[in-house]
């Protein structure tokens, strides 16, 4: 139970936290998301890419089965929003598009280790 608590607090403590200045403060926040959305993410992004070693052709059949589910998505989506009279261009795109571009982090390897040695 420990381990879990090791990795599970430090994130909501940090939520508590930015929640409860949040909520004291009132800050506004229009400039500092404008430039972590402008500088600091494609910063990054570009560190990332530029010390990792990269194959294209490793990545072909990642990227067929990307294009292959956005795709499917699309389709299935499509006559859904006809049967449920809702309009396709607001539909679609968020079934094609969805956003699990933070599923594959290791929440572990980001925790801090608040395990006690007994």
């Amino acid at each position: 139970m420990l381990w879990v608590l090791g990795i599970v607090f430090p994130i909501f403590a940090i939520v508590a936290l930015g929640y409860i200045y949040g909520h004291r403060k009132q800050p506004v926040m229009d400039v500092v998301n404008q430039v972590n959305m402008d500088v600091f993410i494609p910063a990054l992004i570009f560190n990332i890419l530029g010390n990792k070693g990269f194959d294209l052709a490793a990545y072909g059949p990642l990227a067929t089965a990307a294009v292959v589910v956005i795709l499917v998505s699309g389709v299935l989506a499509y006559p859904l929003a006809k049967l449920f009279k809702y309009e396709w261009r607001t539909f679609v795109p968020p079934m094609m598009f969805t956003n699990y571009g933070n599923s594959g982090y290791d929440v572990q390897h980001y925790a801090i280790d608040l395990t006690v040695d007994v």
